[in-house]
């Protein structure tokens, strides 16, 4: 049984020109599960590492209020109905950082998704990072 927590917000891309800025696209996200079981809670970067890479079908990953220091990428190359999600809900108390842009080397991404299926990753930051905070590879046919 899940439960749902409702989050109204507005996503909104903004086209800047010498005119100012002008909203073109505005979408209405509004719910994420609740986890009840397979939950794994993760307070130090190994352990994110070792949960992602090992993610389990239909599990939630659990991450605990703090700053992650990732030094090399982290890959999910398997999962399917993954949720990926700071534990209190606050995006600005779970901060996934990688080495910076100038210490960090092309393709230094923090996460990347191949081949899974139907992965949601909330309540978190990325930053810091030489590429791509998440990167999805398309050649590696993840789906939803």
């Amino acid at each position: 049984m899940y439960n749902f927590i409702e989050f109204k917000f507005l996503l909104t891309f903004i086209l800047a020109g010498s005119a100012g800025a002008i909203p073109i696209f505005e979408k209405e996200v509004q719910q994420i599960a609740s986890p009840t079981e397979n939950v794994i809670l993760v307070r130090d970067v190994e352990n994110l590492k070792r949960a992602i890479e090992n993610a389990l079908p239909d599990s939630t990953i659990m991450i605990a209020d703090g700053v992650y220091n990732v030094e090399n990428t982290i890959y999910m190359r398997k999962g399917k109905n993954v949720v990926i999600r700071g534990e209190s809900g606050d995006p600005t108390k779970v901060i996934i950082k990688g080495k910076g842009f100038e210490v960090g080397k092309p393709g230094d991404d923090l996460l990347r998704l191949g081949n899974v299926e139907n992965v949601t990753i909330a309540f978190m930051t990325f930053t810091e990072c030489r590429s791509y905070g998440i990167k999805v590879e398309a050649e590696n046919f993840p789906k939803n």
